[in-house]
């Protein structure tokens, strides 16, 4: 009996034990945990600015417990790798834009579908339902950390007023995907592929094309308005990032830091859309302040040019329906996000 006694005794106090030591883990609150981030950015570019405030944030709201060093321009790995980088654990946090790895990110290949998205909030939105409906696997093997919708793209002419599909038939325009080359040629105009962004200016200054399609917060930053002299006043498309954060590094953190990088990430999104839209808007005063002529087009002309480019939609849901994804649902999902279409 005595035996049998001093057996629990001993149990009880190793279980005692045990407890004790999982708490003091769990409440250690001494420990530093340092990532590296990787941006394209520069510090000094709105973007970079943005980046910047959450690391900062970041450091604030943990008293120091997590430090997270930023690595601009691209300097640990060219954009094409960036992806595998985050997957390898070259880093542990990075803003990935999906363009840059053709394939690798299907469904958020929505962001592109032509006259579907009206801001980079509605973006944001549409993005966030389909993720929290698990209908977006390309991001199971990271932790998601915030949408980046971009603000929207319009297209731009560098000496014709295009006002219908007519006048846009044969025109050359600037492609910087082939997804977008085949919006373009759907509109009856000729896609012209492998412009990178250091040539564009020159190419359309000597004709190379007669316009492209971008947002109202990159033109600017390259002095297009000496080249593009007419644009039209409506979304055409918009794009997306993503802040991501390898899986390995997220479960090494205790759940009272993981609540707060909740919140940064969610703060950070909000920044980056604030900005997106105040840079849309400032870009836009610059263009206009150069002597670029933003233009409206008839809302029955809009319509013919979304039913000219309504087969994208259709393409877009076989994608995703031969790789044994839900398109309809997901694109439906993304509608009633928005409040429908």
């Amino acid at each position: 009996m005595e035996k049998k006694h001093l057996f629990i005794t001993v149990l009880l106090s190793l279980v005692v034990v045990c407890v004790m030591i999982s708490t003091a883990v769990s409440q250690d609150t001494s420990k530093v945990y340092n990532f590296k981030y990787y941006s394209t950015y520069s510090p000094a570019m709105a973007m970079g600015m943005v980046e910047s405030r959450f690391v900062d944030s970041v450091r604030q709201a943990t008293s120091g417990r997590v430090i997270i060093t930023p690595y601009w321009n691209a300097s640990l790995l060219p954009r094409q790798e960036s992806w595998k980088g985050l997957l390898n654990g070259v880093y542990e946090i990075a803003q990935i834009t999906p363009d840059n790895h053709p394939g690798e990110f299907p469904v958020l290949d929505i962001v592109h579908l032509p006259f579907f998205f009206g801001d980079a909030y509605e973006t944001n939105k549409a993005l966030r339902a389909i993720y929290n409906k698990g209908m977006m696997p390309e991001l199971n093997k990271i932790k998601q950390a915030g949408f980046r919708a971009t603000s929207v793209a319009m297209i731009g002419f560098t000496k014709k007023e295009v006002k219908n599909l007519e006048d846009l038939k044969g025109m050359k325009i600037r492609s910087a995907s082939g997804e977008v080359g085949e919006i373009i040629a759907s509109l009856g105009a000729v896609p012209v592929g492998g412009i990178v962004s250091a040539d564009l200016y020159m190419s359309l200054n000597r004709g190379v094309v007669d316009g492209l399609i971008s947002t109202n917060s990159y033109m600017p930053t390259q002095k297009l308005y000496e080249v593009i002299k007419y644009v039209v006043d409506a979304p055409f498309y918009t794009g997306s990032h993503i802040m991501v954060m390898n899986m390995n590094a997220w479960n090494s953190l205790p759940n009272d830091i993981k609540a707060i990088m909740e919140k940064e990430f969610a703060n950070a999104e909000n920044d980056w859309l604030n900005m997106e839209t105040e840079e849309g808007k400032k870009g836009k005063e610059a263009m206009i302040k150069n002597g670029v002529k933003y233009y409206p087009i008839s809302s029955a002309e809009i319509a013919r040019w979304r039913q000219a480019t309504q087969g994208e939609l259709a393409k877009y849901v076989k994608r995703l329906n031969d790789r044994g994804l839900p398109g309809q649902k997901i694109v439906d999902e993304a509608k009633a996000a928005m409040g429908s279409k």
